[in-house]
C-alpha cells in the first residue's frame, strides 16, 4: 500500500489521477483517446483500451465503489482526503476483485463545521479552473458539505486546418454530501455527484510513413512525422471537430453501525449512471480518411456489506459483493467519407462475490492472516450490425436511423429489433468445424490469500502469497460471431516479502518490498486488421503465460525541522513466459519475445519540501519533484519484428519529468506559483499502427512476420507550461 494525503496532493497540482503516478513505484498512468479514459498500469498489469466490454486489470474506486470501465477513471483529486493505492490481487477485505491492483480516491467527510476551500488556478495554454467545497454547521445530527468545480483550457495543441487550439479540459462537477450521526455508534453517508464533461476527444497527430496504406495513397503529404519531432506532433491537421461529452450521476451511500465494542458492520451502496458520446477523427490528417462515432450508455449498481470484527488477538473481516452492469454502444465508423459499418452492442454483467479474511495474533510479533475470496460472475452478450436505412424505426443515440442486417447474441438480451436477424452459426478458424455461439458465459474462482506479519520494536516485516482472478468475456467490437467471444479468465499467482520500518524518533521512514507474480492465460487487448469488410478488429487474446518479478522501495526523511525529502523507487522485470496464437494465415505466431506494454524495468522518483518562517504565521513553502520512467513498450505490437519507422513510436524511449513550486502560506491564504514538466520531455501518451498484424513466417517456422496496416497516429503530452494558484481556506 501506498498513500497520499491531502496536502501531499495539494502539491502536485493535478487535475486528475495522471500525477499521482510517479509517487507510487511500479505505477503508470497515461490518458488514452478521450472521455476522461486512463491506461493504468501496476507492475506491468494494464488494460490499454476504452472498449467497456473488457474490465480492467487496475481498479478504481471512488469512496469504496469500485468503477466499472477506464471510461471517466481519470478521477479529480480536488477534495481527496486521501488516495490509496494498493499492488496486486486484491479481493480479500472489500469490493471487487481485481487482479492487478487498484487506485482509490477517498474524498474528505462533511465536517459539521462551518468551514471550507476555494482555489483559483490559472496556466499557460488557457488553463482556468475554479474548486471549491464549503461544509455547513451540523443540524439535527445531519452535516453537509457541497462541492463544486469547472475545469477549462489547457488546449496545448493547434489544430492548422481548422484554425483553432485543441486538447482543452471542459468540465464541470458538483456534488453533495450528507453525513447523518444519531449516534456515536451509528452512521450513515449520503453522497450525490453530477459531471458534465464537455472535453472533447483528446488530438492525434500522424505517424505514419511509407509502405503503410494511406502513405502509398498519396493521403499524408507534409501533415505526418517522425515521432522524435515532438514540436511536429503538437500541431493538427483533422478536419473534424471533435466533440465529445459525459454525463455521469452517481449516488453513494455508506452505513457504519458498532454493533458493540467487538463488532462493526457496514453497508455500501453505489449506482452510476454515465451517457457519452466521441466524435474522433483518428487518421490525423485533413484528408477525411477515417473517423467514427460512439455514443454509448452505461449503468452500474453494488451492494457491499461487510462484518468487521475485533476480539483482542483476533480480527475478521466477513463481507458479500453484488455488482450489476449494463452497457450499450454503436459504434458509427466513416471510412473515406462514406458509411462503413455501425455495429451495435449490448452486455450485461452480473457479479457476486463472499470473501473474508481472519488475522491471528498468534504470539505477540506474529500475525498469521488468512483470507479467501469466491466469485461468480456472468456476462451476457448482444451484437448486432446495422446500416443507414431510411425507416425511422431504429436509430442510434445520433438520431441516426438504423436497418439491422446481421449480429450474434443471447436471445432475450438482445432487444426485438435485433433477434430477427440473429445468427450465431459460424465456422471455427482453427478447426474448420461448425460452432455456435451462445453469447452468455459465467465463470467462477475461489481465490485465497495467506500471509504472516512479524512485529519489530519499529515497525514490521511480512510475506504473503496472493491468488487472482480476472473473468473472461466478450469482444465489444467483433466483427462476426466467430471472433466474438468468449475469451478465456486470467488466474495470477504472486508471492511477495517485504517490511515497513520507522528509524531515528520516526524521522525516517523506509519501506521495501519484493515480489514475483506468475500468470496464466494473461488477457491482452490487441487491435488487429480487420475482417468481413471492417477495417479494424479488436479483441482479446490469451497468452500462455507471464512472469512479473521486481522490487519497490519508498523512502520519507526528515533529516531537519521543515525539510523532508522523499525517494521512492520501483524495478520490475516483466515478460511473457509464452505467447502463441493463430495467425491470420491459420498457422501459430510465436509473441514469446514481445515487450509487455507499459511496463518499464525501472521508474523512481525524487522530491523534497522545505517549510521556511517568514514570520508570525507565514511561511514559504518549496517543492520539487523529479520522476522518472524507462523506456518501454507503447502498443501491442511493439519488439515484434523489423519495422518500416524511422523512429518506433511503438516503444516509448526513457523520460524524467521535473515539477516544482512556490507556495507563500498563511493560516487561511496560500498564495503558489509552479512548473510543471519543467525540463520539458515529450512522451507519447497512446499510440496506434491501425490494423498492423502478425503473421508467421512460414507453416512450420512461428517467428512473427510483422504486416505494416493502413496508419499509425498518436498523442503526444503537454509540453513545459506554468502557473499561478490561489487559495483561501477558513
Amino acid at each position: 500500500v501506498s498513500a497520499m494525503d491531502e496536502r501531499m496532493i495539494e502539491k502536485t497540482f493535478a487535475r486528475d489521477i495522471v500525477d499521482i503516478a510517479g509517487m507510487v513505484p511500479n505505477l503508470g498512468i497515461d490518458p488514452i483517446l478521450g472521455n476522461g479514459t486512463a491506461s493504468i498500469s501496476i507492475r506491468g498489469m494494464q488494460l490499454n483500451d476504452v472498449e467497456k466490454s473488457f474490465d480492467p486489470a487496475v481498479a478504481v474506486y471512488q469512496d469504496g465503489i469500485y468503477l466499472a470501465t477506464t471510461t471517466g477513471a481519470l478521477l479529480n483529486v480536488w477534495d481527496a482526503d486521501r488516495i490509496e493505492v494498493l499492488r496486486g490481487p486484491q479481493g480479500t477485505l472489500f469490493g471487487r476483485n481485481t487482479i492487478g491492483g487498484l487506485v482509490h480516491i477517498i474524498r474528505a467527510t462533511p465536517t459539521g463545521e462551518l468551514g471550507g476551500k476555494f482555489a483559483v488556478t490559472v496556466a499557460q495554454d488557457n488553463q482556468q479552473d475554479f474548486k471549491g467545497t464549503l461544509n455547513l454547521p451540523e443540524f439535527a445530527n445531519i452535516a453537509t458539505k457541497v462541492t463544486y468545480m469547472n475545469l477549462s483550457g489547457g488546449d496545448y495543441f493547434e489544430n492548422a486546418t481548422r484554425g483553432e487550439s485543441e486538447g482543452e479540459t471542459e468540465l464541470t462537477m458538483w456534488s453533495a454530501s450528507a453525513l447523518w450521526q444519531p449516534s456515536d455508534s451509528f452512521s450513515v453517508q449520503v453522497t450525490y455527484d453530477d459531471i458534465d464533461d464537455e472535453t472533447p476527444v483528446r488530438p492525434v497527430t500522424c505517424m505514419t510513413e511509407a509502405p503503410e496504406l494511406f502513405a502509398a495513397l498519396g493521403l499524408i503529404g507534409d501533415q505526418c512525422g517522425p515521432v522524435s519531432d515532438a514540436d511536429f506532433h503538437r500541431t493538427t491537421y483533422t478536419s473534424t471537430d471533435q466533440t465529445a461529452s459525459v454525463e455521469l450521476e452517481s449516488l453513494t451511500i455508506k452505513a457504519d453501525w458498532q454493533l458493540n465494542e467487538n463488532h462493526k458492520f457496514v453497508a455500501l451502496v453505489g449506482s452510476r449512471d454515465m451517457e457519452e458520446t466521441s466524435k474522433q477523427e483518428f487518421d490525423g490528417i485533413a484528408f477525411d480518411a477515417f473517423k467514427v462515432s460512439r455514443p454509448q450508455y452505461e449503468e452500474q449498481v453494488s451492494y457491499e456489506l461487510r462484518l468487521e470484527s475485533d476480539f483482542n488477538r483476533l480480527r475478521t473481516t466477513i463481507g458479500g459483493f453484488m455488482w450489476d452492469s449494463e452497457y450499450t454502444a454503436w459504434q458509427n465508423t466513416y471510412f473515406f467519407g462514406g458509411f462503413n459499418d455501425s455495429p451495435w452492442t449490448k452486455q450485461e454483467t452480473e457479479s457476486s462475490a463472499l470473501f473474508g479474511q481472519v488475522d491471528w495474533d498468534i504470539t505477540d510479533r506474529i500475525t498469521l492472516s488468512l483470507g479467501g475470496r469466491y466469485t461468480d460472475e456472468e456476462k451476457d452478450f448482444c451484437q448486432a450490425f446495422t446500416v443507414l436505412s431510411d425507416s425511422p424505426s431504429v436509430t442510434d443515440f445520433d438520431g441516426l436511423p438504423k436497418e439491422a442486417v446481421k449480429g450474434w447474441g443471447k436471445d432475450g438480451t438482445c432487444p426485438t429489433w435485433a433477434q430477427g436477424v440473429i445468427n450465431n452459426s459460424y465456422t471455427n478458424p482453427i478447426t474448420g468445424d461448425a460452432a455456435q455461439f451462445s453469447g452468455s458465459e459465467s465463470w467462477s474462482e475461489f481465490t485465497p490469500r495467506l500471509g504472516v506479519t512479524y512485529n519489530l520494536d519499529n515497525g514490521i516485516i511480512y510475506g504473503s502469497y496472493t491468488e487472482g482472478f480476472r473473468s473472461g468475456g466478450f469482444n465489444g467490437r467483433a466483427t462476426s460471431a466467430g471472433n466474438a467471444g468468449p475469451y478465456d479468465p486470467e488466474i495470477v499467482e504472486s508471492i511477495e516479502f517485504g517490511f515497513k520500518t520507522s528509524w531515528f524518533g520516526n524521522t525516517l521512514q523506509v519501506n521495501g518490498a519484493i515480489f514475483t507474480t506468475d500468470y496464466q492465460d494473461k488477457q491482452e487487448d490487441v487491435v488487429l486488421p480487420g475482417t468481413d469488410g471492417a477495417v479494424t478488429l479488436t479483441l482479446v487474446q490469451n497468452a500462455a503465460g507471464a512472469s512479473m518479478d521486481g522490487v519497490e522501495i519508498e523512502t520519507i526523511w526528515m533529516p531537519a525541522a521543515g525539510l523532508t525529502l522523499t525517494a521512492n523507487l520501483g524495478y520490475l522485470d516483466a515478460s511473457y513466459d509464452d505467447y502463441s496464437v493463430v495467425g491470420p494465415d491459420g498457422n501459430m505466431v510465436n509473441k514469446s519475445g514481445f515487450d509487455l506494454r507499459k511496463a518499464p524495468e525501472l521508474t523512481y522518483s525524487v522530491g523534497a519540501n522545505w517549510e521556511v518562517p517568514l514570520g508570525a504565521e507565514m511561511f514559504m513553502v518549496a517543492n520539487v519533484n523529479y520522476r522518472w520512467r524507462d523506456r518501454y513498450a507503447v502498443n501491442a505490437s511493439a519488439n515484434g519484428g523489423p519495422k518500416h519507422y524511422s523512429d518506433d513510436p511503438l516503444m516509448q524511449d526513457s523520460y524524467g519529468l521535473l515539477d516544482a513550486s512556490v507556495n507563500f502560506e498563511t493560516e487561511h491564504w496560500r498564495l503558489s506559483l509552479f512548473g510543471k514538466n519543467l525540463t520539458d520531455e515529450s512522451y507519447l501518451y497512446h499510440v496506434l499502427d491501425v490494423a498492423a498484424g502478425f503473421s508467421a513466417s512460414s507453416a512450420t517456422d512461428a517467428t512473427p512476420t510483422y504486416t505494416p496496416g493502413l496508419w499509425t497516429f498518436g498523442t503526444m503530452n503537454r509540453p513545459r507550461y506554468f502557473g499561478a494558484e490561489i487559495q483561501y481556506r477558513f
